[in-house]
């Protein structure tokens, strides 16, 4: 059927009196429509969906987007743009965005939830976030709130260079930066203990968890602030007896000279 208005029609199909929750429109493309119109108390876990937004394979998998209101939590109600994920194309005939549908001609849609673009996310009002599922089952990736304060609940990977213009805390239980060895088979923690004070923490007993100062030879110590330390490779202190021929030491820029680790000027 074609519906022809040659420019001239300003509206070229109007669906009206549909009851509320009934289906407006209907394809076998998993394209549908629904009447909600009505905002009511609803349990956790409840969907209210408003449409599907059509069925498409890609060259692993099917896939339908649908748009609806979902119950994630107790604070407020939220709204998905969620993906569903299937290996048949019955999809086609899905109107449910929990997959749970039924057809006369299909048996229940063999699919999954996939990631999720959530409005107003359960304790987030007018925020917005990334995840997966919905009801007490969703679980953010990345949350940002009202004020565009970004939240992510779970463990962040960047694998390029990662700049931070400002400060950076790392806060809660437990809080540290993990650096991971160059082969990837060992990680030291950078964390604070109770006072504030910092200190490395290795991820197994016998491995990691020391502190190494960059070495430079006396010559090439560079300029540095007060309170600086290095290791130097052909340093020696003043106390180290005649017979000890050994070099390097930490040492530690006063704001006028290299001294050693009791205040003494650094010999080389």
């Amino acid at each position: 059927m074609r519906l022809a208005g040659f420019n001239l029609q300003p509206t070229g199909l109007y669906v009206d009196g549909v009851t509320n929750g009934g289906l407006e429109f209907r394809s076998d493309t998993g394209l549908f429509a629904f009447k909600q119109t009505t905002q009511e108390a609803k349990n956790i876990g409840t969907v209210t969906p408003s449409m599907m937004m059509g069925s498409v394979g890609s060259s692993s998998h099917y896939g339908q987007l649908g748009w609806y209101a979902s119950e994630d939590g107790p604070q407020n109600g939220s709204f998905h743009l969620g993906l569903l994920s299937s290996q048949t194309p019955s999809l086609a005939y899905n109107v449910d965005p929990l997959c749970r549908s039924t057809d006369v001609q299909h048996e229940e849609y063999a699919c999954t939830q996939a990631g999720q673009l959530v409005f107003d996310p359960a304790g987030y009002m007018n925020g917005i976030a990334l995840g997966i599922g919905q009801g007490v089952n969703f679980n953010p990736g990345l949350i940002v709130d009202s004020n565009a304060n970004v939240t992510i609940p779970k463990t962040m990977t960047i694998s390029q260079d990662a700049r931070v213009q400002g400060t950076m805390v790392v806060g809660g239980k437990g809080g540290s930066i993990g650096i991971v060895s160059s082969d990837n088979k060992r990680t030291s923690y950078l964390t604070t203990d109770s006072n504030g004070n910092l200190f490395m923490v290795p991820d197994r007993a016998n491995s990691g968890g020391g502190f190494r100062n960059y070495t430079f030879a006396y010559n090439n110590l560079p300029t540095a602030a007060q309170g600086t330390q290095f290791y130097c490779s052909d340093c020696y202190s003043q106390l180290r007896p005649a017979s000890n021929t050994d070099l390097g030491l930490i040492v530690t820029w006063n704001g006028s000279q290299w001294i050693d680790g009791v205040g003494m000027r650094v010999q080389h």
